[in-house]
C-alpha cells in the first residue's frame, strides 16, 4: 500500500513538474525566442504557433499564387477570379497589340530590337498586366474567388517583338505556381504545379524550411529524408522549401 501511494505522489509530482516546465517555455517563447538546438532541431520553436502566423492555416490552403521565368526575355501576367472580364482584356490586348506590331516593323522602320522595347513598353503602358523579367519570379496574392480558381493570361514577344499570347484563360488554383521555360522566346513551355511554399502553411525560418504538423497547427523543420531523421533543410526562400516534406524532428509543442 505505501508502495502505491509513493508512486501515486511521484507520478502527480511528474505531472507538476511537467506542467511548470510547459508554462515556463510558453512564457519564454512569449517573451522571446528560444533555441532548442539539441533538443529539437534549429531554434527557435516557439510553443503552439507557426513562425511569422497569427492564424492556423494549412498547406492545401495557401492563398498565393506564383510565376517564375526562366526563358531569357521578360514575359507579362493577367490573372482574375472573373473569366468573362479577363477573356474580354485578353481579346481586347491581343487585337491592339498584333495592330501596334504591324506598324512598328512595317511603317517605323524599326530593327527588331528597338521594335521588341517598343511592344515591351507598350505592355507595361497598358497597366493592366504585371511583367517578370528574365529569370525573375513573382508572387501575388489570389483574390477571393467562389471556387479558389483564377484564370491566368501570360504573354511574351518573339524573336522579332510579335505577341505571343502563349497561355490563354487558363485555370489556376491556389497555391499553384505556373514555371514558364524555353529553348527560344518564340516558343515557350509552361507548366502549373503546387510544388512550392509561400510561407503560409511552410515555407523557410531562421534559414531552415519548416511546415505544419498533418495532426494540428503546430509546426516542425522538415527533411528530405525520414521521419525524425533530424536532416533539416537549409533555405533562403520561401519557395526552396516543399509543402510534402516530413518532420525532421519533433513538432512544437
Amino acid at each position: 500500500m505505501k508502495l502505491i501511494i509513493f508512486l501515486i505522489m511521484g507520478s502527480l509530482a511528474n505531472a507538476f513538474n511537467l506542467n511548470s516546465l510547459l508554462h515556463e517555455l510558453e512564457e519564454e517563447a512569449r517573451l522571446g525566442d528560444v533555441d532548442y538546438a539539441d533538443e529539437f532541431g534549429p531554434g527557435p520553436i516557439k510553443t503552439g504557433r507557426a513562425p511569422n502566423l497569427g492564424h492556423g492555416l494549412r498547406k492545401e490552403g495557401e492563398t498565393k499564387i506564383s510565376y517564375e521565368n526562366q526563358m531569357d526575355v521578360p514575359m507579362w501576367v493577367q490573372y482574375s477570379c472573373d473569366q468573362q472580364l479577363i477573356t474580354s482584356d485578353t481579346t481586347k490586348y491581343t487585337q491592339e497589340f498584333d495592330a501596334a506590331y504591324k506598324d512598328a516593323s512595317a511603317g517605323m522602320s524599326f530593327s527588331q530590337e528597338e521594335t521588341k522595347e517598343y511592344m515591351y513598353k507598350l505592355a507595361n503602358k497598358s497597366g493592366k498586366y504585371s511583367q517578370v523579367a528574365a529569370h525573375d519570379y513573382l508572387e501575388e496574392k489570389a483574390p477571393k474567388c467562389m471556387a479558389d480558381l483564377v484564370y491566368v493570361t501570360i504573354f511574351n514577344f518573339g524573336s522579332t517583338g510579335s505577341p505571343n499570347f502563349f497561355l490563354n484563360l487558363s485555370g489556376m488554383g491556389q497555391g499553384e505556381r505556373v514555371v514558364v521555360s524555353a529553348s527560344d522566346p518564340d516558343h515557350p513551355h509552361s507548366e502549373k504545379d503546387a510544388n512550392i511554399c509561400f510561407g503560409e502553411n511552410c515555407g523557410c525560418h531562421n534559414r531552415y524550411c519548416w511546415s505544419y504538423c498533418s495532426f494540428g497547427a503546430n509546426w516542425c523543420y522538415t527533411t528530405k529524408s525520414g521521419t525524425q531523421s533530424h536532416d533539416y533543410v537549409t533555405c533562403n526562400k520561401e519557395r526552396e522549401c516543399l509543402p510534402d516534406w516530413h518532420c525532421g524532428g519533433p513538432c512544437s509543442i
